[in-house]
């Protein structure tokens, strides 16, 4: 999510479910400027990516081995 603009910048953050809890949320404002909102997104997505990881790895902990990639949330 990014592209909520404030008076001082612009926002950008995620959040992470499981099922309907949520695991891990961030929303912060963005330290680097974007020459567009497709570089905006991609430095939203990869900071996102960075967090996945763990929580991905703490999931199979708990459930065991992931075969299949995590499925899109329902729109």
């Amino acid at each position: 999510m990014t592209g909520m603009g404030t008076k001082n910048g612009i926002d950008s953050g995620y959040a992470f479910f499981m099922g309907k809890s949520l695991l891990d949320w961030m929303s912060k404002q963005q330290v680097s400027i974007a020459i567009s909102s497709t570089e905006s997104e991609i430095m939203a997505a990869s900071m996102a990516a960075l967090n996945a990881v763990p929580l991905r790895g703490l999931r199979e902990e708990m459930l065991g081995k992931i075969r299949d990639p995590t499925p899109n949330p329902p729109t």
